[in-house]
């Protein structure tokens, strides 16, 4: 419906029933659209349609949000009723979830600021990753949800891990980006090529698969340490 179809529609209503309307239209409003654009506000004072201005919020600060929402996550906090995260922002995860992604990858990968913001961006990637086969937020959907695919954020990860050096350490990482669980549309070969392509030199790769090469040793020892302990999750994990 066009603007001065509206007007026109509207003329046909009294006060109580463009009352009724305008109250029905409110309750159907997500929480994010009316937080955006302040429309409290704007139904107190009709002259204030400007968007809401963000507020701006300090690196420390961001960090000290983030990493309370990443310990309440892994607690089990915004996938069960309980008294720490409030049932209504349980479901709303994914609008800190994308704040965070989107201010945090803005930041330069090889500045101390950075490096802190690689890592708490591997924090939340792990956490994603682990909410596409088990419980940690209201929806198992969770990359969708965040507005990333998996292949994407894996691939934004390493270039930023790697972009300060190809030492043996960050390489480490990499691998170890691996080991997290995939969405059910990702296979291991998406990300494995990824991790290839992101190493630039014969040195690298070299390393890379001396590093795999320990790792199956690592693993294989696991395996044998268990004997007859073991549980067939942990041996198909394992494996």
């Amino acid at each position: 419906m066009l603007v001065k179809d509206l007007r026109k529609t509207l003329e046909k209503y009294d006060k109580k029933e463009m009352t009724d309307i305008v109250v029905e239209l409110y309750k159907r409003l997500p929480k994010k659209v009316k937080e955006d654009y302040d429309i409290d506000k704007f139904i107190e004072d009709s002259n204030n349609k400007t968007k809401k201005e963000e507020k701006k919020v300090s690196f420390d600060d961001l960090c000290s949000e983030m990493r309370y929402f990443l310990d309440c996550a892994k607690a089990g906090f915004y996938s069960s009723p309980n008294k720490v995260v409030p049932k209504k922002e349980r479901s709303n995860w994914r609008f800190k979830a994308k704040r965070y992604y989107k201010e945090l990858i803005k930041t330069i990968p090889t500045t101390d600021i950075g490096v802190k913001s690689t890592k708490l961006l591997i924090e939340l990637y792990e956490l994603v990753s682990r909410g596409t086969n088990t419980l940690v937020f209201t929806n198992w959907d969770t990359f969708r949800a965040l507005g990333v695919s998996q292949t994407e954020y894996f691939d934004m990860l390493l270039k930023r891990v790697l972009s300060t050096g190809e030492s043996i350490n960050n390489i480490k990482v990499c691998i170890d980006l691996l080991d997290n669980c995939k969405d059910p549309d990702v296979l291991d070969e998406f990300l494995i090529n990824i991790f290839i392509d992101n190493l630039r030199t014969e040195e690298s790769k070299l390393t890379a698969i001396n590093l795999l090469d320990e790792k199956v040793v690592e693993v294989k020892e696991k395996i044998r340490s268990l004997g007859k302990k073991y549980n067939h999750y942990d041996m198909y994990y394992l494996e």
